[in-house]
């Protein structure tokens, strides 16, 4: 099923929708008022596509606009302008990825593709894995992983670094990013960041987001700098709820 720019928002939408806003108690009344909002917006703005035959309903898609849109609730929705469309497939796919490491150094697997962000083009996901990671406490989330990728593509540059206005505050994230990298590849990743963090500055970004919000107390306890640094892009501090902050229910 294809919805192109202006599908029906309601009353399961938006049941769906204020539910998992509930999750975030991280957030303020206005935090929360504004974070529907963006995803009304980001659900109204973009087309919606079923693959292989699956049916994209409005709790779908207000599940995903809402987990896209808390990245950006204090940034501003523009930070997800490369975002042409969401598609939603029912199951994974299996296939080759190949990764940079270093200058000169790719390295190439099979792997199962969870979700896929192309630059000026679509963000795809699994449905199942998105539906397995709303019942599990497992600190990863296709969602937000996918559409962190799309925020760091907001200035045309995949690089790990998301658009940062401010000169000094877009050196300062740098460093953190690479003193968290170097760690990572030195065997400290710990139990906040999984070792995909360690494929590159742009999966490194994606992975931290995820833990931002969904393991925001370990990621600020192991990796202080880089928590601090994400707090000072988002606006957020997820580990202000330390109990229960973001995790899904």
């Amino acid at each position: 099923m294809h919805h192109r720019h202006g599908p029906d928002i309601d009353e399961a939408w938006l049941a769906t929708a204020a539910n998992s806003i509930r999750r975030w108690r991280h957030l303020d009344a206005e935090e929360r008022a504004r974070l529907l909002d963006q995803a009304k917006l980001l659900d109204r703005t973009r087309s919606w596509e079923g693959l292989d035959g699956l049916a994209v309903t409005p709790e779908m898609r207000a599940l995903v606009a809402v987990y896209a849109c808390l990245l950006t609730v204090n940034v501003g929705i523009g930070m997800l302008a490369d975002v042409t469309s969401i598609l939603i497939a029912p199951t994974s796919a299996v296939r080759t990825a190949r990764h940079q490491v270093g200058e000169s150094i790719v390295t190439e697997s099979e792997a199962c593709v969870l979700g896929e962000s192309l630059m000026h083009g679509p963000v795809r996901l699994a449905w199942d894995r998105v539906l397995e990671e709303q019942t599990r406490e497992q600190g990863q989330s296709v969602v937000i992983h996918e559409f962190a990728h799309k925020i760091d593509m907001a200035d045309g540059i995949a690089g790990g670094t998301p658009p940062i206005a401010d000169k000094q505050q877009s050196a300062e994230f740098e460093h953190a990013a690479e003193i968290t990298l170097e760690a990572l590849r030195a065997g400290g990743a710990g139990r906040s960041l999984r070792p995909y963090a360690a494929v590159n500055r742009a999966e490194l970004f994606a992975v931290a987001t995820e833990a931002f919000f969904l393991r925001p107390a370990a990621l600020r306890s192991e990796h202080p700098r880089l928590y601090e640094a994400l707090a000072g892009f988002y606006r957020q501090d997820p580990a202000s709820m330390d109990s229960g902050a973001g995790r899904p229910i």
